[in-house]
């Protein structure tokens, strides 16, 4: 009788894993930070029109955070290229 109840046992246990990991891998309400290549485009689309007293510090910001992106250090350079394209009066969150 024991032995039926272990087996029953480890047999839930592995059915409820899956469960309980699905539940972190999914938060609705965390936000997506934005990737390199979609904060370079957005500078880009908002420096065209753009008269910004800071536009050649922007500028600047967009650069080095493109190297860093392209070095791999993709959270150093999401972080310039934020500031970039918040220098602009944009968002950097996708809409």
């Amino acid at each position: 009788m024991k032995t039926r109840q272990l087996i029953g046992a480890g047999a839930m246990a592995l059915l409820l894993v899956p469960a309980a990991f699905a539940n972190n891998a999914s938060t609705a309400s965390t936000p997506v930070p934005a990737s390199c290549k979609t904060l370079e485009v957005r500078f880009d689309k908002a420096a065209q029109g753009s008269h910004a007293a800071d536009i050649s510090k922007a500028k600047l910001l967009r650069t080095e955070g493109a190297e860093l992106c392209t070095q791999g250090k993709t959270t150093e350079g999401a972080k310039k290229l934020e500031e970039a394209v918040k220098m602009l009066g944009q968002s950097p969150a996708s809409n």
